[in-house]
């Protein structure tokens, strides 16, 4: 399913032209963008996680710096030694479900081209977004008769649609940057990380 910025129109081949500070000019036909669902789930379990912890620091810096937000394997081992009571014992175990999920979601990213991407226009890449068609599995071989005939109308499939047990739902997903610091796009010399707080232009051009 193709989304795309208003201000684009036509047929036209669109890509982004970004300079960094080193002086280095990109160009960009395509960014990497997530499941918004899932990157949501994992920002509510970090958030949980703080909670359970107050705020305290772990030699990385407080919650919510890059440290905390970045520092994956290495802020689970920091807090260890910091897990000394129940509350901050759950906040460790719920960091780590974050952790093992951000590690899937990094490995479920979606290459979509500029006329794809809403805001695109925007240098903030958390205002970027788009939309595809996503499949689910979903395992409807113990699910009763009429449990599965339920579902079946509910999303308007018949026992043809049902494989080795397990059927295959379709729907329209949303897709988000991850909030990481770095961003993965396809430049002419293929896929490339570019930390975001290096970049100082963006600009959308039309390639003719």
């Amino acid at each position: 399913m193709e989304g795309g910025s208003p201000f684009m129109s036509g047929d036209a081949s669109y890509e982004l032209l970004m300079g960094l500070m080193s002086g280095v000019r990109l160009i960009i036909s395509h960014v990497v963008l997530y499941d918004e669902t899932k990157v949501k789930a994992v920002m509510l379990l970090r958030t949980q996680a703080a909670e359970r912890f107050g705020g305290v620091s772990s030699g990385l810096g407080f919650w919510g710096s890059p440290g905390w937000v970045l520092g994956g394997v290495a802020v689970l081992g920091a807090l260890e030694g910091l897990a000394t009571n129940r509350a901050r014992k759950e906040g460790l175990q719920l960091l780590e479900r974050a952790q093992k999920q951000w590690d899937e979601l990094k490995a479920e990213g979606f290459l979509f081209n500029m006329r794809q991407i809403e805001n695109i226009q925007s240098p903030y890449p958390d205002h970027w977004r788009a939309v595809s068609e996503l499949e689910d599995r979903v395992d409807v071989s113990r699910m009763g008769m009429f449990d599965r005939k339920r579902f079946l109308q509910k999303h308007n499939l018949t026992k043809e649609n049902i494989y080795n047990g397990v059927a295959l739902i379709k729907r329209a997903a949303s897709h988000i940057h991850n909030g990481d610091e770095f961003i993965i796009a396809r430049t002419e010399e293929g896929l490339v990380n570019i930390r975001w707080s290096q970049v100082c232009t963006h600009q959308i051009f039309e390639r003719r």
